[in-house]
């Protein structure tokens, strides 16, 4: 978007042409952020159904669920971010609290249901 960007890639992950820097990405800190809240509602069915919204977790995924045009949203808490229009930066309690992995994720995306 006419914004110079610079490829960073980090031990332990892929290279990837989707993994960008981007300076102006918005930043949420707390756990207790709305937004947060309501994403950890979409671990349950009931908010799944109202929003027809649902989590993803992992690059892999987000690189697919972005190759398919059904990405909202993308949260990390690592420097590598997505060229994509709406990358939150977050912390890593940020990400504990959205990630169902035990081990943690560093990159969540909140992605439309296709409907049938």
């Amino acid at each position: 978007r006419g914004h110079a960007a610079s490829v960073r890639v980090l031990s332990g992950f892929r290279k990837s042409a989707a993994v960008l820097q981007c300076p102006y990405m918005e930043r949420i800190d707390s756990t207790q952020n709305a937004r947060v809240k309501n994403w950890v509602r979409l671990h349950q069915k009931k908010g799944r159904d109202e929003t027809g919204l649902f989590l993803i977790e992992g690059i892999h995924l987000t690189e697919e669920a972005l190759k398919a045009g059904i990405v909202e949203t993308i949260m990390t808490d690592i420097e590598p971010a997505f060229a994509f229009p709406h990358v939150i930066m977050t912390t890593s309690a940020v990400m504990h609290k959205l990630s169902q992995n035990p081990s943690g994720a560093h990159v969540i995306a909140v992605c439309r249901q296709l409907r049938k």
